[in-house]
């Protein structure tokens, strides 16, 4: 049976732009920065985490039900990277399948499984979403100044660890799909019998209306839930906090709400993307590679 890894950003969709929202569902590490709380003695009560989690849960949603928005996201020939695993599920050939990504954003991690999900009626499609501030990809920072590398032996841990395969992982059985440029040290396993795939990187730019809509549905979801006038949340440690970029030096001081509005605004509109006005449909090499790989076992 196969076990196949996907990459996240640009691989299957580009998330940069909405996983911005995230920053005000939770305390935890997001985008390329790292979340310094002033008061780290202050702690969310059991009853605002789960009123944030709903909250969370209403804005993926929103997002989810809206196909222009989705259509944007995601990968315009996703069909291609995504059918073929339903269909290797279908017939046994493929036991599980997880994204394994470099981005510090645990929040886009969340949107990508549910995008995907809902749009191919597939839930549990992904048994696991490791970013890399997850614990079990520590042997993959060589440098912590650099990108982590995505290596076979974690690969391999987070579908033994994270998704319970308890039988042998040798590289033979791995199908690994990420877009960059130079590919990652995993590769050096494909003389292991590793199936690594290379599709064209998706890389849009996004539309100024589109981000206008995202900033309008994350502020209508904190209204529905009632967020804007809960004292504790504006007062929580999530609105008082230095945001410190992961990969230079620039601080943010977060101290109320508006601080962080302003943050999560430049953020979503941001210049993501490298104006590509053409994507290249790659969809028929990259349904053929899979069909190939997912055919092996």
């Amino acid at each position: 049976m196969a076990y196949i890894g996907f990459d996240l950003d640009n691989t299957l969709g580009i998330f940069y732009h909405v996983a911005a929202a995230g920053h005000f569902f939770s305390q935890e590490i997001f985008d390329n920065s790292e979340t310094l709380h002033l008061n780290p003695n202050f702690h969310l009560s059991s009853g605002l985490r789960k009123r944030l989690a709903a909250a969370e849960e209403r804005f993926l949603r929103q997002i989810a039900i809206r196909p222009h928005l989705v259509n944007e996201i995601l990968r315009p020939n996703l069909d291609a990277l995504i059918r073929p695993v339903l269909q290797g599920r279908i017939y046994g050939k493929v036991r599980a399948v997880c994204i394994y990504s470099n981005t510090v954003n645990t929040f886009s991690m969340k949107l990508a499984k549910t995008l995907i999900e809902e749009r191919y009626n597939a839930p549990g499609l992904f048994c696991a979403c490791v970013d890399a501030t997850d614990p079990l990809r520590e042997t993959d920072f060589h440098n912590r100044n650099a990108e982590p590398k995505k290596t076979y032996p974690v690969l391999k841990n987070i579908f033994k660890t994270l998704c319970h395969i308890r039988s042998s992982i040798p590289p033979s059985k791995i199908i690994f799909v990420d877009d960059r440029k130079v590919p990652h040290t995993i590769k050096t396993a494909e003389a292991g019998g590793l199936t690594y795939i290379k599709p064209v990187a998706y890389n849009p730019v996004i539309s100024r209306e589109h981000k206008k809509e995202i900033l309008y549905i994350l502020l209508e979801t904190l209204s529905a839930e009632e967020l804007l006038n809960d004292d504790e949340y504006l007062n929580s440690s999530i609105f008082r906090c230095l945001k410190r970029p992961y990969f230079n030096e620039r601080i943010r001081i977060i101290g109320n709400f508006g601080d962080l509005l302003q943050y999560v605004a430049d953020e979503i509109t941001a210049p993501w993307g490298k104006g590509v006005s053409h994507f290249k449909d790659d969809g028929k090499t990259l349904r053929q590679e899979l069909i190939r790989g997912i055919g092996r076992h």
